[in-house]
């Protein structure tokens, strides 16, 4: 894992991700979607870092053995003035903290 932590991407849908206490995780999803609604289910399992960075959705520590889920949803997103479907994508993944 690199220094910045364990990134989670578009491709860890619906997936469970494995990691150790202590381990930090970015939540970097895909760019074509303006991502809202981020949330974990387990805010004593994985605890909100407040330096995201600029590209990513969230930063997180795994504070305490356990399982949380994060999820998010995602609309297309669009330039302005221009047609866009309304498409909403969900994102959803299964961080497991192990100690």
């Amino acid at each position: 894992m690199s220094d910045a932590g364990r990134v989670i991407t578009s491709a860890d849908d619906n997936q469970t991700v494995v990691v150790s206490l202590g381990d930090a995780l970015i939540l970097a999803l895909d760019a074509g979607f303006d991502w809202s609604g981020v949330r974990v289910s387990d805010t004593s399992v994985l605890q909100a870092v407040f330096a995201t960075p600029a590209d990513a959705q969230g930063a997180f520590v795994a504070a305490q053995i356990g399982e949380a889920t994060i999820s998010a949803t995602g609309t297309v997103h669009c330039p302005p003035n221009t047609p866009c479907p309304l498409l909403a994508r969900l994102f959803r993944v299964t961080i497991r903290v192990l100690g």
